[in-house]
């Protein structure tokens, strides 16, 4: 299993606007995106974090390289701080297990 986690922190409230607005249905896009097997969001100190978990790299990428994904990376810089990262994992991760993987490895 891949495990993606991302977290962005807006730049101001116009920006959170934005970024809301795409992150919904960026989320429901991947939940149904063929070799999906979980995705949630959460907030933490600030950051607005997704996690989804694919059961094939090939899956994962295939949503990545979708055009609706493309375009919300093409401006992920200019709504706020963020870093993405993913890994292979047998099981699952909790939510805290993935944001201690995410403080430490994201880039």
């Amino acid at each position: 299993m891949i495990v993606a986690i991302t977290g962005l922190k807006p730049f101001n409230l116009l920006k959170k606007i934005h970024f809301l607005s795409l992150s919904g249905p960026l989320m429901k896009k991947a939940l149904f995106s063929k070799g999906n097997l979980h995705g949630h969001s959460f907030q933490n100190k600030g950051y607005f974090h997704t996690i989804t978990a694919w059961d094939k790299r090939e899956c994962m990428m295939e949503y990545v390289y979708s055009p609706a994904h493309q375009k919300a990376i093409d401006i992920f810089e200019k709504l706020g701080e963020g870093k993405t990262c993913h890994y292979e994992t047998s099981g699952l991760p909790d939510q805290n297990e993935a944001l201690i993987y995410w403080e430490r490895n994201a880039k």
